[in-house]
């Protein structure tokens, strides 16, 4: 019983990786590369400067200004549904360390605002909730 629970486990394990590295080939190169670096980096990070990287990376990858990769995915998928994107560039050996910095970077538009995030002065310190328990 044992061994088949391990097994039925493994089989489990597998599939999930295999789906994974599936929708990761079918994915942007950018946004992998995008998204690899935001990953490294937010686990140096408070939850506060997560948020505004990740706002300030969708705020370029949303508005196109650097490629227009959002777009043509939606086209894919969503609107012509050929499942079949022409990424820019189209593979990760093309997507470089510059193109990818380059979404890390303030939005420079008199339009677009920072994220502000509101004071939390209000709220309990997480190390007094602590001592109260």
């Amino acid at each position: 019983m044992v061994i088949l629970k391990e097994k039925e486990m493994e089989n489990k394990a597998e599939k999930w990786m295999i789906e994974a590295v599936k929708s990761m080939k079918a994915a942007s190169p950018s946004s992998l590369k995008i998204f690899l670096r935001s990953i490294r980096e937010g686990r140096k990070q408070t939850l506060e400067q997560c948020l505004a990287r990740e706002y300030i990376t969708l705020s370029h990858i949303f508005r196109g200004s650097m490629n227009s990769d959002f777009c043509e995915g939606a086209r894919a998928k969503l609107i012509e549904k050929d499942n079949k994107p022409k990424w820019q560039p189209p593979n990760l050996q093309s997507v470089s360390k510059e193109m990818v910095n380059g979404y890390f970077t303030e939005v420079d538009d008199p339009h677009w605002e920072i994220l502000r995030l509101p004071s939390r002065s209000n709220l309990l310190r997480v190390d007094v909730l602590k001592s109260r328990i």
